[in-house]
């Protein structure tokens, strides 16, 4: 399960190693490089790829046919489903659904009506979404309603059905929704007056990619290093994966912080005692007792045998904007404290940070959407949130506009304070307490590379333990200096750039 639990900004796909068949085509080796600037492809000598761009990340292999390459992304399964027991559950069962709000999905208990997952025109998502039922099924359908399928140019149904296994009663569904990015492509170097040219079928327009030389070693070094954390988080069992009772997955843990408890049938933190009080106000990044899922498989998969004009009307999720909002799934998993901040050490003293600014103020824009997230950023709501990560800059993961506490942030940053020459604060002409911030010339190169493969998306910035910004990129930045603004005193600010200069 590693991370498939996280699906909405990162692509965590299967990994096809062919190294063996290159070594006997020397083209593998003479067209290895990067074809594109902001967006494009990069070629490696073993035979994979990697595609990057707009919203777009996406490993796979290539092979050559006559003078065509022929590219195959790697690609999730349409459904993922992972089991837990929970011994206090009895009879009883329960589902979280992840990534059904995207396409029409349906559900079917053993040989009942298949409901739609979600109403139609759904929209102001809150996740998670956990149904809960008195008895256990003995099988289960997922479906879907694939739109235009290639092979006969019109919507097409999939079914597929589990059998559950008694001991299983907690479970996790993952809908993983075909994407453009998933679909096999051709392509054919060509020769110009520039050097090389990767024209692909369905990317990069008539003209192609032009094949760059990376402007130093070190910048190809660290798409290398992609690649190899890519190839990482693949390694191991797959089939497993951790989350907690809300179901936040966390793709890498350490049991050997863990203690094992068999009453329970859950993973509990050596330390769990010690952070009661910070986890009160901060239930779902809550990781001192996990639930460890296993990945079961469907006994059949079914094409075009699902007719959804056979599904009732009624949905299992409800969820709309304005008028019949009160009507809206709302999750009640969480527990109410009274005391749930009283006692909770403050892990920063900062005021919300609505924007950035950049060398081009257009780059970073805190008023739009990012692709793929179904809520609009909303900072006159927008408070720090605590979160169990280093300072430094972070890609988001799955960003929520409703409850900013329930963003999920990269585990690792893209820029730590080691990439910071400086950072200053001070009064800007209008006013405002800012900080200005230069990075080495590592640092410029990460932030322009992170912010050209996540224009559209939103990132992070951490200090003190806590999110103070989560603006969201418009165009790469590539000045290497930013500047953090908006609803902060003087002294926040001084007190934050002091932060960021400790190393």
């Amino acid at each position: 399960m590693k991370k498939s639990f996280l699906l909405y900004t990162i692509l965590i796909l299967s990994m096809t190693v062919c190294a063996q068949n290159n070594s006997r085509d020397a083209r593998y080796k003479k067209y290895t490089g990067k074809y594109g600037d902001n967006s494009g492809i990069c070629l490696f000598e073993d035979g994979q790829f990697l595609m990057y761009g707009y919203a777009t990340m996406a490993f796979g292999t290539y092979r050559f046919e006559k003078d065509y390459l022929l590219f195959t992304p790697d690609k999730p399964d349409i459904y993922e489903v992972y089991a837990h027991q929970r011994p206090n559950y009895g009879d009883s069962v329960r589902i979280n659904f992840v990534g059904f709000q995207q396409g029409k999905t349906f559900l079917q208990f053993d040989n009942d009506i298949a409901h739609p997952v979600f109403n139609e025109n759904a929209n102001c998502f809150d996740p998670p979404y956990v149904y809960e039922a008195a008895r256990a099924p003995r099988t289960f359908t997922l479906a879907a309603i694939l739109p235009e399928a290639r092979w006969n140019k019109e919507d097409a149904g999939i079914a597929w059905t589990y059998q559950v296994n008694k001991d299983f009663n907690d479970f996790i569904f993952v809908h993983n929704e075909p994407k453009r990015q998933y679909e096999d492509f051709s392509g054919m170097v060509r020769k110009n007056e520039d050097g090389e040219t990767l024209q692909l079928s369905n990317y990069g327009g008539k003209e192609g990619y032009q094949k760059n030389e990376p402007a130093d070693n070190d910048e190809w070094q660290r798409v290398l290093a992609m690649k190899q954390e890519y190839e990482a988080s693949k390694q191991g069992n797959a089939d497993t994966g951790y989350a907690n009772r809300h179901y936040h997955a966390f793709p890498e843990v350490d049991l050997a912080n863990y203690a094992f408890d068999p009453a329970s049938n859950q993973y509990i933190s050596k330390q769990a005692a010690d952070n009661e009080q910070y986890f009160r106000s901060n239930q779902y990044n809550d990781d001192r007792y996990l639930r460890k899922y296993v990945k079961i498989q469907p006994v059949t998969k079914r094409d075009n045998e699902f007719d959804a004009r056979k599904a009732a009307q009624g949905s299992i999720f409800y969820t709309v904007c304005g008028e019949g909002s009160e009507k809206s799934y709302h999750y009640n998993g969480y527990i109410k404290y009274e005391d749930a901040t009283a006692d909770a050490a403050p892990i920063a003293t900062t005021a919300p940070a609505p924007m950035i600014t950049t060398d081009n103020p257009h780059k970073v824009d805190d008023t739009h959407s990012a692709p793929g997230n179904n809520n609009t950023p909303n900072y006159a709501n927008f408070k720090p949130f605590p979160v169990n990560r280093e300072d430094g800059f972070y890609v988001v993961q799955n960003a929520n506009y409703q409850d900013y506490s329930k963003t999920i942030l990269a585990k690792m940053p893209f820029l730590t304070k080691k990439d910071i020459t400086s950072a200053n604060a001070r009064t800007n002409d209008d006013g405002q307490s800012v900080i200005d911030i230069k990075f080495s010339d590592t640092g410029r190169s990460k932030l322009t590379t992170i912010t050209a493969a996540n224009t559209g998306k939103p990132i992070a910035v951490v200090v003190g333990k806590k999110v103070i910004t989560m603006p969201v990129v418009r165009e790469p930045i590539t000045g290497g200096e930013i500047q953090i603004a908006g609803g902060f005193t003087l002294k926040e600010v001084t007190n934050i750039a002091k932060q960021l200069q400790q190393k």
